[in-house]
């Protein structure tokens, strides 16, 4: 009892400044558990495991690292199969990524560290192929594409679109009619934004 309380510093010695004089080891330690210990405080582990997603620079072994560390404390006192799995959906999740979530996903992980090694091979794989160029935005391989790890945001605006033309023409060839449609839909649209 003497040398754990002499051994206590700083913050955690300020938790015997109201302990009764006929204390005994077993209420210093449940003492230290109240005030430092992660039992009784899981739920805000769970909160940050919820909340918690990929930053844009953040490796995924030190996301990894992180998950498996909210997760045991945010679960101390379960079996290593739950954790492994509550661990495997929490990373899957938190990789803020569409696309590589799906892959992942696909390749069917049965643990947090199957997850991490088919996320690492996934992304080694997409940074190889954008190196040597070979990557490019089309149908066949939109789905790697950085585009797709945006969100989409959606225009407030209403009957105009943007248009890209592939062709030596860039200008759509309308006749005054349609022109004059565009423009009630355009007058339309803007009429309606106003009165929003």
């Amino acid at each position: 009892m003497y040398h754990l309380c002499g051994s206590l510093e700083g913050a955690v010695g300020q938790v015997l400044e109201g302990l009764p004089t006929d204390a005994k080891t077993a209420d210093v330690v449940k003492l230290l558990q109240t005030r430092f210990g992660t039992e009784l405080q899981a739920e805000r582990f769970k909160a940050e495991l919820s909340a918690r997603l990929r930053q844009p620079d953040e490796t995924l072994q030190h996301l990894y690292r992180e998950i498996n560390r909210l997760v045991s404390l945010a679960h101390p006192a379960k079996s290593a199969d739950f954790t492994d799995h509550i661990g495997k959906e929490a990373f899957i999740r938190v990789l803020n990524n569409g696309p590589l979530q799906l892959k992942v996903l696909e390749g069917e992980p049965t643990n947090l560290e199957q997850a991490l090694n088919l996320a690492t091979k996934l992304e080694a794989y997409k940074s190889s192929l954008v190196s040597q160029g070979t990557l490019r935005q089309s149908p066949a391989n939109a789905s790697l594409s950085d585009e797709d790890d945006r969100p989409k945001r959606r225009s407030r605006a209403v009957g105009v679109h943007a248009v890209r033309y592939k062709g030596k023409d860039p200008e759509p060839q309308l006749s005054p009619s349609e022109l004059r449609d565009l423009l009630a839909q355009a007058t339309k649209g803007i009429a309606a934004l106003a009165t929003q």
